[in-house]
Order: C-alpha cells, then sequence, then structure tokens
C-alpha cells in the first residue's frame, strides 16, 4: 500500500537557477524535518527529496441549472477521482466548491486525472470524503480529464441524490 502525506516543511532558503526562459530550478533550504521511528532499534534512511513549484495548475469552472435550465446560485460542486483508490480524508484528488455572488463555480489545483464532477443542493461537512457516498454520487456525476494545467469549463445539471 502506498501512503502519500503532505508535511509542511520550514524553509530557510530559495535561490532559483534559470535553466531555460520558461523554467527555473528551485534550490531549498530546508530548516529541519524529524522522522521519528516506532521503535527505539529501528533505523531510518535517508533519501533524496524532489520538489516540483508550478505556477500551471487547474481549474474546473462553471455554472449549475436545475433540471428546467435555469440558473442555480446555491450549491456546491464536488470533484472526485474516477479511480477510487485515491478517495480518502483530506486527499489532493477530492475538491469542492461553492459558487461566488454571480452564481459560478471554481476548484483549482486537482492533479492531472479523470474526475466525477457533481452538483448537489447540499453536502454534510467531510461528507465528500466519505467513500460510500461518493460510490452513490458517480452515477449523478459528470466524467472529466483534466491534464497538467488544463482549463475546463462545465456546465452541470443539480443532482438529485434521490434520482
Amino acid at each position: 500500500m502506498h501512503v502519500s502525506t503532505s508535511i509542511p516543511i520550514p524553509v530557510r532558503g530559495l535561490r532559483a537557477h534559470r535553466e531555460s526562459t520558461t523554467t527555473c530550478r528551485y534550490d531549498i533550504a530546508v530548516a529541519k524535518i524529524a522522522v521519528l521511528p516506532r521503535s527505539r532499534g529501528a533505523r531510518i534512511a535517508k533519501r533524496a527529496v524532489d520538489v516540483v513549484l508550478s505556477s500551471a495548475v487547474t481549474t474546473l469552472s462553471g455554472a449549475v441549472q436545475d433540471s428546467h435550465a435555469k440558473p442555480v446560485t446555491d450549491y456546491v460542486v464536488v470533484a472526485f477521482a474516477q479511480d477510487s483508490s485515491k478517495w480518502g480524508y483530506l486527499t489532493r484528488f477530492v475538491r469542492t466548491a461553492r459558487p461566488n455572488q454571480e452564481g459560478r463555480f471554481s476548484l483549482t489545483g486537482l492533479p492531472p486525472d479523470d474526475y466525477y464532477v457533481v452538483a448537489l443542493d447540499y453536502v454534510e461537512t467531510g461528507e465528500e470524503y466519505d467513500p460510500e457516498q461518493l460510490e452513490k454520487w458517480k452515477s449523478l456525476a459528470t466524467r472529466v480529464t483534466l491534464a497538467d494545467a488544463e482549463s475546463k469549463p462545465l456546465a452541470l445539471k443539480l443532482a438529485s441524490p434521490s434520482q
């Protein structure tokens, strides 16, 4: 099993080295990373870590309509990976968004992948991370593929969980 964890790391310094007109390599001096073994006799292997910084992010944006094609301004959009092994608490592959004052939503920073996107009238806090709930929402969702740095406009219909 592969477990991915995000850990905030205090950064002491950041130096950029221009590699071309469009990319830079960054050297990051990390103040301290402590990994504590579970048992006293355990050894920790030192490994190199590659950090990739990018200003190119993915974006899903759009609006939601009801079953009569009228704009909806109060809803929650949930985007989640089609691969259920990527579901879990605080995963990068599940995101929610609420509409702005104009009734439009925007989801940014999803990793490139295949997603289900569904618009619902209400989502209980944390419900978007429940695998059983995501499984139910799959049949109501629109399928979307996001490539690296891609922006996609969506026109969604408000789903009714009783459908």
